[in-house]
């Protein structure tokens, strides 16, 4: 008997010991992932990323055979062969070797490379603008998450407001202070409470994973930094901002698009501009025994094709990039002063939300059920008080969140990587 004691207690020890190391497995495994790591993560196996590279590589591959000289060609020739009388067969055949070599004038060559060298800064840029997407991107999809998480902790207060509601109420009836159908209220609020817990919860589970499908990662190994997300910086005005439109990649992308159509217009033109081929060989006598050099030159008589319609396709090409770049400049300027704007009002609301309204209603509540404990107020003060609480803290969340998001939409369009979880990220690591 004292045997089979100690054999259960030893096998309880080990269960113990077994569920204790999954438990720090599982620990070790959670780790805080804040929004540098998410985008690390990302950047690592985005598909988008490896694209740029290859754009890059095949616009390289362009400037290098855009830079080549034309091949030289070699020839031969046989005459007087197979004839009559005194060409038959090959008593009086006469072979030419010959080397010929096309010249390019006017300016092709250097026009064809500075076509080329254009693509290669329009690859460039387009690789600057995919990751900067990415971050944009990701960036978003971390803002829901933290938001989505903030909403649940919302949810879980609100709930707990509504249980202890409803034991102050649930005490007031017992005592007959309260008619019984006020704890109906109350329990009815409670299970509002309870949903809004699971719904909230649910839409973090969706936002995570929106999250982590950037590298493939494990919600249940997920866990944010939101200390970023009350962190407010006053907004950059318009003015202070606008200048770096010109330096983003999607604006320099078509100066670079409207530079390639120039020299695409210089490459047209000397298009135009006939090569001159040079020949030049040696010829064999078989019939004297004699050699001879043989030499050469011709050129294209431009009568009829003068390349004129390229020409003029190249120039029409040009005019419409050039237009098309001004329209984008106007259509830049005007997202960013309505981003400016939206940015400054978010900033105004959240302050105005975090500095006024919220302490008021939380005040207001405190004292409503304050009041209602001590029977100076009705119960549909206390819910009333509550239900503006809950949608003051609800609104609160959203600002924030809009703060976030449209800056995030200010940094993709300057083309800026800071952003106020970066600078809480420093403000972090000095602490």
């Amino acid at each position: 008997m004292n045997k089979l004691m100690i054999a259960l207690l030893m096998i309880s020890v080990s269960s113990v010991a077994i569920k204790d190391s999954y438990a720090q497995t599982d620990a070790v495994q959670v780790q805080e992932t804040t929004l540098e790591d998410a985008i690390r993560h990302a950047m690592d196996v985005s598909p988008d990323q490896r694209i740029a590279g290859s754009l890059e590589g095949i616009a390289k591959g362009e400037r290098q055979q855009a830079g080549l000289l034309l091949n030289p060609e070699i020839s031969a020739e046989a005459e007087n062969l197979g004839g009559r009388g005194s060409y038959k067969g090959t008593d009086s055949l006469e072979t030419t070797i010959g080397l010929s070599q096309t010249i390019e004038i006017g300016g092709k060559r250097s026009a064809r490379i500075k076509v080329a060298d254009e693509g290669i800064n329009l690859a460039g840029y387009d690789a600057q603008s995919e990751r900067l997407d990415l971050i944009h991107d990701v960036t978003v999809a971390y803002i829901e998450a933290v938001a989505a998480e903030e909403q649940v902790s919302i949810a879980k207060e609100q709930k707990k407001l509504a249980q202890g509601t409803l034991d102050t109420v649930a005490k007031r009836v017992e005592a007959a202070a309260d008619p019984i159908f006020q704890k109906s209220k109350a329990d009815v609020a409670l299970s509002a409470a309870k949903i809004a817990v699971k719904k909230a919860e649910q839409e973090a589970k969706i936002a995570k994973q929106k999250l982590v499908k950037y590298w493939d990662g494990s919600v249940s190994k997920l866990q944010l930094d939101p200390r970023f997300f009350r962190h407010l910086e006053q907004p950059q005005t318009y003015s202070d901002i606008v200048s770096n439109l010109k330096n983003s990649p999607d604006y320099q992308r078509w100066n670079a698009l409207h530079a390639q159509s120039k020299a695409a217009i210089d490459l047209e033109k000397s298009n135009a501009i006939p090569d001159p081929t040079f020949n030049v060989g040696v010829r064999d006598f078989r019939e004297s025994g004699d050699q001879a050099f043989v030499v050469g030159v011709s050129i294209p008589f431009a009568v009829f094709n003068r390349n004129q319609g390229n020409v003029y396709k190249a120039g029409h090409t040009s005019a419409k990039i050039d237009a098309e770049r001004q329209r984008a400049w106007i259509d830049l300027e005007t997202n960013l002063a309505t981003l400016t704007e939206e940015l400054e009002a978010s900033f105004s609301a959240a302050q105005m939300i975090s500095e006024n309204t919220l302490p008021a209603a939380q005040k207001a509540f405190s004292e409503a059920r304050k009041g209602h404990s001590a029977g100076k107020f009705a119960y549909l003060e206390v819910l009333d008080a509550q239900r503006t609480l809950s949608e003051v803290r609800e609104e609160y969340n959203d600002t924030l969140k809009k703060y976030h998001l449209v800056r995030a939409e200010i940094n993709r369009l300057t083309a800026s990587t800071s952003t106020s979880i970066s600078s809480m990220e420093g403000t972090k690591n000095e602490k």
